[in-house]
Parts: structure tokens; sequence; C-alpha cells
């Protein structure tokens, strides 16, 4: 079962377990371009992150992918990494995948169709 976490004035997520692995399926408000400010933060102490973790980042809600978005997903990964921990990304629709192969993204963190092939992998 998800819990709700409102993240920050735009971004909201549903949290949850999945095979072993946190999930986090990012929610952003619709009516405006989701600010990413304080989202990385918010989301660290949503999951209350204090030891190694697998961490899925679902996406699939997400239709546009900011540098600042991008960004957010960089400072996750490294607190996760520093934990001994694994992240993957899924559900990404066509510009956010777009977008992080344009950066090679993909090179750092792990992307995934989706929440059952990232759980299943490796971590």
């Amino acid at each position: 079962m998800a819990d709700y976490h409102q993240l920050t004035e735009f971004w909201g997520a549903d949290l949850y377990e999945h095979h072993g692995w946190r999930v986090c399926e990012f929610k952003p408000r619709m009516d405006r371009q989701a600010d990413t400010i304080g989202l990385a933060d918010a989301t660290w102490q949503a999951l209350g992150a204090t030891q190694p973790m697998r961490l899925v980042l679902d996406m699939q809600h997400v239709d546009f992918m900011a540098s600042s978005l991008m960004g957010a997903l960089v400072q996750l990964h490294k607190r996760v990494a520093m934990t001994g921990g694994a992240m993957h990304v899924c559900g990404l629709q066509e510009h956010p995948a777009e977008a992080l192969h344009a950066c090679q993204l993909q090179t750092i963190i792990p992307l995934f169709a989706n929440v059952d092939a990232a759980a299943g992998f490796g971590g």
C-alpha cells in the first residue's frame, strides 16, 4: 500500500515497497511547470534515508524533464550511493527519456521501462 507524501508545493509522491526496493512515484502538479527547488531534500526526508537503500524513482507522471529536475535526480543518486545503496529510474515518458539520454545520465543512473524491471535488476 502506497503512502502519499506532499514533498514540496509542486511535487508529491506515493512511497511504497516492491520486492525489497523502496519506490518513489513522483506526482508533479499539472497546473504549472513544477518547480524542483527542495525536491531532492524533501524526497530524502520522506524516505527516511539513513541506511543503504535500494530506490526506484517512478517517473511515469513526469512529462517534462527540466535541467533542475535532472539536478535533483543526480543529488538523490549521490545520496543513495553515499549510503552504499542503488537507485534506478523507470517509467520515463518520451521527452524526459530523450533529455536524460542527451545528457548521458543513463550512464550513471540505470533506466528501466517499469517498476518490475527496475526492482529486478542488481543492487
